[in-house]
């Protein structure tokens, strides 16, 4: 009898041709898998770059804002030698004649007055903001008359 309950072991060759096919999958998978993982590794490092660039940009344009807010946003005009470098725009310079710092700031700003304008534009035809008004205008008329009721007893 034997040890494996009449279980008989393949022959060496069989168990090899076993092995080198089992052995084919594994050796391509951990190139494949190597692949995967690289390929991974470059989309972290891209969406990181992107992520940077982005806060970057931010950080910009925060400062601009600052800067704005603050009045210490000068516009400048682009680098002339013959003047001595760039120098500090008048009424009359153009827009291509301005450095390009200097046009972002400009272009910042028109950007944030038209989306302001259009908050506005939105907000005042809220019905509900209407609502409030005249209720805010009613409850000061009344208050007004209280008072002046007031003061005319005290006269």
């Amino acid at each position: 009898m034997s040890l494996f309950g009449g279980f008989k072991p393949s022959t060496p060759a069989a168990l090899g041709t076993q092995t080198s096919a089992l052995s084919t999958p594994a050796t391509s998978t951990p190139s494949t898998l190597q692949q995967q993982q690289q390929q991974q590794q470059q989309q972290q490092q891209q969406q990181q770059q992107q992520q940077q660039q982005q806060q970057q940009q931010q950080q910009q344009e925060q400062q601009l804002t600052l800067a704005i807010q603050q009045g210490q946003a000068h516009l400048l005009t682009n680098n002339d030698p013959s003047r001595g470098g760039p120098q500090p725009a008048g009424f009359d310079t153009k827009f291509s004649e301005l450095h390009p710092d200097s046009q972002k700031i400009l272009t910042h700003i028109e950007s944030k007055v038209l989306e302001l304008r259009a908050e506005s534009q939105r907000l005042g035809q809220s019905s509900r903001l209407q609502d409030v008004s005249q209720l805010a205008d009613n409850a000061f008329e009344r208050q007004a008359a209280r008072v002046s009721q007031s003061l005319s007893h005290v006269a």
